[in-house]
Order: C-alpha cells, then structure tokens, then sequence
C-alpha cells in the first residue's frame, strides 16, 4: 500500500560551503561563501524580479537566482549593501564580484539545484 510518508517526511536539503573567491580572506583563508537549494517558490520569485518591460531579462534573471542562492554572505545586510552603493543583493552581486567570480558562483548555483550548464555557456551568453 502507498502512503504519503515519504512526502509528509522529505530529505532535508544541506547548505553548501563554496568559495567563491580568493579575495575575500579573514585571518589569512578564503571565506567560503554558503549556498541553498532554491523552494520552487524562490525561484519563481527570482524569475519574476527579472522582467522588464513584460520580458524576461536573461542576465538579469541569473543574478536574482543566484542571489536567492547565497546564505552567507548575508546579501540583505545594510552595512554590505551601503558599503558596494547599491540597494538589491543582485546589484551587490553585480558589484563586489569579478564576472569569472560571479560565473563560477552561478555555476554552483545550478550544480547544488540539479540544474545544469556549463562554463561555456555562460562565456558565450556574457558576450552577448
């Protein structure tokens, strides 16, 4: 006999250690950044922050989900967001990281959340 156990009692998704980059250091180590697994939820809502004008901004799109993505650091924090000049966690992406930071951190994004594409990928499109 079936029963719903398995989906009342779900395995508990674990948050990733990843460093990002070797350029933010605290005593002498790179500070690994923490990553989520996205709700279906959280990405819809990443999906949606990237229309513009009633179309969907692909990079824009990219940055959000990634931003989601990011635990620690705490991509809300006032200090963090005033110290970069910016008000969203996407801006403060788009600030304080390099574009092969930001594709490697991207990529992790997608590898944790079972999607998946590659680093060239993400050159061809930044070209664009």
């Amino acid at each position: 006999m079936k029963t719903l156990n398995a989906f009342l009692n779900p395995v508990k998704s674990v948050n990733t250690q990843f460093v990002v980059s070797e350029r933010f250091v605290e005593d002498g180590k790179a500070v690994p950044w923490e990553l989520k697994v996205l709700s279906s939820a959280e990405g819809e809502i990443a999906l949606r922050q990237a229309y513009i004008n009633g179309q969907i901004d692909d990079i824009s799109q990219r940055y959000e989900y990634a931003a989601r993505c990011v635990v620690y650091p705490d991509l809300t924090d006032a200090e963090l967001l005033k110290a970069y000049g910016v008000l969203k966690p996407s801006d403060l992406l788009r600030q304080m990281l390099t574009d092969t930071e930001f594709a490697r951190l991207l990529v992790k994004c997608y590898e944790i959340n079972g999607a998946t594409m590659n680093m060239q990928e993400l050159v061809d499109e930044a070209k664009n």
